[in-house]
């Protein structure tokens, strides 16, 4: 129980560090671009945190803790990454009407670039 509480806790700092900087320098002026209308000017911390560790847990069980090679950590991370961030990038060029291909390109890409870092990264860190 307690590596599977480092490598949670690993997973966190990791990716929190990478997406802040993915976030800030790239999501915030395409979305400013694209869909302005729909950013709040301060982020919804509640559903932020609850994303997060919605997240990590998901990658924690699919890709990290299963103890996996670290080249079949990467894929399965990329693997989840990509799945989860597609599911909603593209329910989001569904339903809303001005959301632009290159929104829903670029948030699919970095899901899976994303989770398969972090899954890759947290592995060489710490494997119990």
């Amino acid at each position: 129980m307690k590596h599977l509480l480092i490598q949670f806790t690993l997973s966190l700092v990791v990716f929190f560090t990478v997406d802040i900087v993915w976030i800030t320098q790239v999501v915030k002026p395409l979305y400013a671009h694209y869909i302005p209308s729909l950013i709040r000017p301060v982020p919804y911390i509640p559903a932020a945190c609850l994303f997060y560790t919605l997240f990590l847990i998901g990658l924690c069980y699919f890709a990290i803790w299963p103890n996996y090679s670290l080249s079949k950590t990467i894929l399965q991370g990329s693997a989840y990454g990509l799945f989860t961030y597609a599911t909603y990038t593209l329910t989001n060029h569904a339903v809303l009407r001005d959301w632009h291909w290159a929104l829903s390109l670029s948030d699919g890409l970095w899901g899976m670039v994303l989770g398969g870092c972090v899954a890759g990264m947290t592995r060489l860190l710490y494997t119990p």
